[in-house]
């Protein structure tokens, strides 16, 4: 995703607790039309996500998109989570929190810092990435999926919050196992089964730009997004959430 925007020329902050991944991946950019700079944090640490902000500002002076990528996977839990899945009474404290404050806090604290400013220009793009339902209710995948749903949701009411000041908030799913680090070499030794990370691509740069109305509050599959190749593509992209189990909300009378 980050090359893809940084193809498309959007000047680029890389974040992670991993130097040499960012000091890489800067390498790997030399030459794209963006720019790409490598800022280290640790986003267990909740002052991180204002840290992460400033530093987008202070190098590009302002912060029109923010893209929450950053997530622990469910191989930390399990290097073959789907044979073997462990019980959530073996996941120990401290990993269960540290899930929780990167995949489900500190998005939140980033768009919380991000949108102070994206307010005062009237404009500004946050795009949410969560995982397939059936990935958070799975066996085995406590507290990853746990943490995913909390996102999905928290995207829900933060698209409700922001309607109407020119910043959207919108959610991004690849839509299958993909080739990433969180689906190890044991469980899928042949790469080209899985769903390659370029196929995101695309549909960033959708959420990112314009349109009227603004895109806001949407779901969108990008595997769905690349099977569907007519011109006007349907069926890949749907309202925040779970629709249909809304209905039994308890709510006062006006």
């Amino acid at each position: 995703m980050a090359m893809g925007l940084l193809r498309s020329g959007y000047n680029v902050l890389l974040v992670d607790h991993d130097e040499r991944g960012l000091e890489d991946a800067v390498q790997a950019a030399s030459g794209l039309q963006g720019k790409a700079v490598a800022f280290v944090a640790d986003l267990a640490e909740p002052s991180e996500a204002s840290r992460t902000i400033e530093a987008g500002l202070e190098e590009f002076g302002t912060v029109e998109c923010l893209v929450n990528n950053a997530a622990l996977g469910a191989q930390l839990l399990s290097p073959d989570y789907l044979k073997v899945p462990p019980s959530f009474d073996n996941v120990s404290a401290d990993l269960l929190i540290r899930f929780f404050h990167v995949n489900a806090i500190a998005p939140i604290l980033l768009a919380q810092a991000a949108v102070k400013h994206m307010r005062t220009q009237g404009y500004g793009r946050i795009v949410n990435i969560t995982t397939s339902l059936d990935t958070m209710l799975r066996r085995g995948l406590l507290p990853y999926g746990g943490t995913k749903a909390s996102l999905e949701a928290h995207s829900a009411i933060m698209a409700k919050d922001l309607e109407g000041t020119g910043i959207t908030v919108n959610v991004l799913i690849p839509g299958g196992a993909s080739n990433t680090q969180m689906v190890t070499e044991t469980m899928a030794p042949d790469r080209n089964v899985l769903i390659q990370p370029e196929v995101m691509v695309e549909p960033l740069l959708w959420l990112l730009g314009e349109s009227s109305p603004p895109r806001n509050g949407l779901r969108v599959n990008a595997a769905l997004w690349h099977r569907n190749t007519s011109a006007e593509k349907s069926g890949f992209a749907a309202a925040i959430g779970w629709e249909g189990f809304g209905s039994a909300a308890i709510m006062p009378a006006a």
